[in-house]
């Protein structure tokens, strides 16, 4: 009788095991500003019937399940996304640090993972990080960013940023008036606001970068009708500061193209160092303020995963994709149209051509 146990047991367990191997679970993390693409080409990867859990208005977490016949047949297969900002989700896979995602068929960020990729809009080294203490760092696109103003009488006549000025608004916003920056405004006490990330964002980090500011910003928050230095630092998403911008008179922020265009009806759009951006100026290097999207992986990451990895670094990196998909094209500049490019964030735009 106990040795019929005992084979029963081990049947148990080897059936468990080949349960678990029919599994295929990826957790990502990483860049709020790029999260678009990677929901996309992430959802365009699973056949028909898939499922999908997550928040629909930040956008901030994902969680897909149903099989990709293409890579793993009859396989069940688990996406989860978390986007929390660029360093903080390189650290969190470089530590296994656990992230919030959304159970399949959940209705709140109820469960803990341990995330296995990270996107992220700076370099590792951007983050004080080694590139080396990553498993893969692959380069997916060019992201820019962009300032924006509330669309409002208050912030009249402000068009475009200098250097100067956009480094003057990091530490002296509350006190400088808007005709600092252009405005037709005069009165002295129409103060200009900052609103922005918090100092884990790649948003962040790489606007700093390329402005040559490298300090404590002075952000606020409007919290109940008073505006206040921001309690928490910054932002933790683009959601915030564009709906900030939106919802205010006298706020001017930094964020992705993306989260600019969904407020774009009551957010006026900067230029930088007098040149607009669009996605030409960044191909030719004129628009200074972007970055590479990067995807970063930890050590030990099963062949499953790997292959799934690779699926989707191929998806987004598709040159007919980036040229013409929605979700990319005109937010985004194209890797196979950039004519210059740069080595660190920040770092000097030198050319490809020749």
């Amino acid at each position: 009788m106990k040795n019929i146990q005992s084979k029963i047991a081990l049947l148990a367990v080897l059936a468990g095991s080949v349960t678990a191997q029919a599994q295929v679970q990826v957790v990502f993390t990483g860049s709020t500003a790029f999260r678009s693409v990677d929901e996309d080409r992430a959802a365009a990867l699973f056949d028909a019937g898939f499922t999908t859990a997550g928040d629909g208005s930040a956008n901030n977490y994902r969680t897909y399940n149903g099989t990709i016949t293409s890579l793993f047949g009859s396989q069940t297969v688990t996406i989860y996304m978390s986007f929390s900002g660029s360093g903080s989700g390189m650290e969190a896979v470089l530590n296994g640090t656990q992230v919030q995602c959304y159970p399949v068929g959940g209705s709140s960020p109820s469960l803990s993972l341990t995330p296995d990729c990270a996107f992220s809009d700076i370099f590792p080294e951007g983050d004080n990080l080694a590139s080396a203490a990553f498993d893969d760092v692959s380069t997916l696109g060019v992201i820019p960013f962009v300032f924006a103003a509330s669309a409002s009488s208050q912030l009249a006549g402000i068009t475009n940023l200098t250097r100067d000025q956009a480094v003057l608004l990091m530490t002296d916003s509350g006190s400088t008036p808007a005709y600092f920056f252009g405005g037709s405004n005069t009165n002295i006490n129409n103060k200009v606001y900052l609103v922005g990330r918090d100092s884990g964002s790649g948003t962040r980090i790489t606007t700093f970068d390329d402005i040559g500011f490298f300090g404590t910003p002075n952000q606020w928050v409007n919290i109940g009708g008073v505006i206040q230095a921001d309690p928490t630092g910054g932002q933790s998403s683009g959601s915030g500061v564009r709906n900030t911008l939106a919802t205010n008179t006298s706020f001017i922020g930094y964020l992705g193209v993306a989260d600019y265009n969904t407020v774009a009806a009551t957010v006026n759009k900067l230029a930088y160092n007098g040149t607009p951006f669009n996605i030409t100026n960044v191909e030719n290097g004129s628009y200074g303020i972007w970055g590479y999207e990067h995807f970063v992986s930890r050590f030990g990451l099963s062949s499953g995963q790997k292959n799934l990895r690779a699926a989707l670094i191929t998806a987004i990196t598709d040159s007919g994709y980036q040229s013409t998909n929605a979700n990319y094209a005109g937010l985004f500049a194209p890797l196979s149209g950039m004519h210059v490019q740069r080595f660190s964030d920040g770092g000097p735009i030198t050319s490809i051509d020749f």
